[in-house]
């Protein structure tokens, strides 16, 4: 709960609710904690001797699989750059594939408890790449919802405050 109050911090100024696009953003980063939850539930009775590359890829093709319809309906009608390209294609490598195998790993090596925390990092990395990418500011509000992020995230682990989990326990 403290990772997500530091979340709710580092967007609250941010938050909108004025446009669908916004409601579907909001809905999409509730809906992400839950279906990270689920499939670390999933992997820990199911997966924990598969290999974290396999792992990674059936997931990866399986969402690509699900995204594909809505790809398709919002296609742009404009031709798409090649520089639009490159970063999809870094993104989906670099990013997604190669975090998907690490997440797998950890998973397998630390169990899902001490595996989801990572998840917590995702907007602190974000603001951070918004910064080094985009020139995006970083704020007091910024820096304050990144600290609570960390808190939650190392008293989730019990690396601060509390006990530290077992491989695989809960």
């Amino acid at each position: 709960m403290v990772g997500f109050a530091g979340i709710l911090v580092l967007v609250w100024v941010k938050l909108s609710f004025n446009d669908t696009a916004s409601i579907y953003a909001v809905i999409a980063g509730v809906c992400a904690p839950i279906f990270y939850g689920i499939a670390g539930s999933y992997t820990k009775k199911y997966l924990m001797d598969a290999d974290p590359i396999a792992t990674a890829s059936g997931s990866l093709i399986a969402a690509g699989i699900v995204m594909l319809p809505f790809t398709l309906y919002t296609w742009p009608s404009a031709p798409i750059s090649g520089g639009a390209w490159a970063a999809l294609v870094g993104l989906g490598l670099l990013c997604t594939a190669v975090a998907y195998v690490l997440f797998y790993r950890l998973l397998i090596r630390l169990g899902p408890p001490r595996a989801m925390t990572v998840t917590f990092l995702i907007p602190v990395f974000g603001v951070f790449w918004g910064w080094l990418f985009l020139g995006e500011s970083i704020t007091l509000r910024v820096v304050m919802g990144g600290g609570v992020i960390l808190l939650g995230t190392a008293l989730a682990t019990g690396f601060v405050g509390g006990r530290r989990f077992a491989k695989g326990s809960h």
